[in-house]
């Protein structure tokens, strides 16, 4: 709204309004990401070490529940030995990303607002 009022003399349209919504949501959720890989390798490696160890227990629970096949279960299971920091921040920008995505397209629409023909121009 402020950049629609401020720079734009008090209109947008919602391709403009989605791409500044877009922007923003890239640059955030970089910037998170970026942070957060630094404290999971820096500061707290252990928390990766845990969440590998917590993820693998709850798989082998379901495999004990049959829920999925043998062959898919040790797959997933095989897959969460190369969890990492990097992954994790990878799928969490992604998710933060599609997430974004679904509320720039709203909020779009809301901040979206044509000149009025009877708006007199100065």
């Amino acid at each position: 709204k402020s950049y629609r009022d401020n720079v734009l003399g008090g209109s947008i349209t919602y391709g403009q309004a989605f791409k500044v919504g877009m922007a923003t949501v890239f640059f955030s959720a970089f910037l998170y990401n970026v942070l957060i890989f630094f404290y999971l390798k820096m500061l707290r490696p252990e928390l990766v070490e845990n969440f590998r160890k917590y993820t693998m227990t709850e798989m082998e629970k379901m495999k004990d529940l049959n829920i999925m096949s043998d062959k898919l279960m040790d797959s997933m299971i095989s897959q969460s030995e190369y969890l990492s920091a990097y992954s994790i921040t990878q799928g969490d920008m992604f998710n933060k990303i599609l997430g974004g995505f679904v509320i720039v397209l709203i909020t779009s629409a809301i901040y979206k607002k044509d000149n009025s023909i009877f708006t007199p121009k100065e």
